[in-house]
């Protein structure tokens, strides 16, 4: 990690921005969803 440009630093934010999307999506209503049309 220490070869990477900006000793790490662009690593660190590429995977906290990752986390943060994959947080964001968590909460969308277009992923959660159950199609509960398809269970009765």
């Amino acid at each position: 990690m220490a070869t990477l440009p900006f000793d790490g630093n662009l690593l660190r934010l590429v995977g906290l921005s990752l986390l943060l999307l994959f947080l964001g999506r968590t909460g969308d209503p277009r992923t959660c969803a159950i199609d509960r049309a398809e269970s009765s």
